[in-house]
């Protein structure tokens, strides 16, 4: 959200700077450069030009996520080269199956494991967790790894009880003493929103087969 919010501010500010970075993207079939080097070309452009402040770069960025995000890139990297995705392959190999036959039954079952590994374990750990056994099996099943990330992302952040979400436990110690909200109220809309979480995976299938990777 924080990153959001700091795109949208610089937008306002300097609409020219989403352009150039679309207009690097459009063109990557003229110049032959990657779209990685074309963003980190744009990140130096607006950082010589002091258009982006050193201020700005640590505090609206969300280094923590981008980290995390990084390690499990290598890590999956790292579990192919040892072979272990091989290993997963082989008794794992029903779930790649169901992973590749059925994605939608999949991403129930696979939606209602998180749901319920987080009632004993956390957010920080259920990431790694999961993506170290499914990503390579996605991988070597022929489902794209990047769907299987999304999911656990978009699940893993999910909490039914207070204990399971520490700013939930922050803000009702806050909040709780004057009487500033209906605690079970709020219970209630998370489950609900818990269950829009799953249902907007399901909606986002049309828009993933028409870019080809399911």
């Amino acid at each position: 959200s924080h990153l959001l919010a700091f795109s949208y501010q610089r937008c306002i500010v300097n609409p020219g700077e989403p352009a150039i970075f679309l207009v690097g993207v459009l063109t990557v079939s003229i110049h032959g450069v990657a779209i990685p080097w074309v963003g980190l070309l744009v990140f130096c452009f607006l950082l010589l030009g002091k258009v982006l402040l050193k201020q700005d770069i640590r505090r609206s960025i969300d280094w923590p996520f981008l980290i995390l995000l990084a390690s499990l890139i290598g890590l999956s990297r790292s579990i192919a080269y040892i072979g272990f995705d091989d290993w997963i392959s082989d008794y794992l190999g029903w779930l790649g199956n169901s992973m590749r036959n059925d994605f939608s039954l999949f991403v129930l079952l696979f939606s209602t494991a998180i749901f319920v590994s987080r009632l004993f374990l956390p957010m920080a750990l259920i990431v790694p967790l999961f993506g170290t056994i499914f990503i390579p099996l996605a991988e070597a099943s022929g489902v794209n790894p990047w769907l299987i990330a999304f999911i656990i992302l978009i699940i893993s952040d999910g909490w039914f009880f207070p204990y399971q979400y520490s700013p939930k436990l922050l803000f009702s110690s806050i909040a709780d003493a004057q009487g500033l909200f209906n605690n079970r109220l709020l219970i209630q809309g998370n489950i609900l929103m818990n269950i829009v979480r799953v249902f907007a995976i399901y909606a986002s299938f049309t828009y993933w087969q028409w870019l080809g990777i399911l």
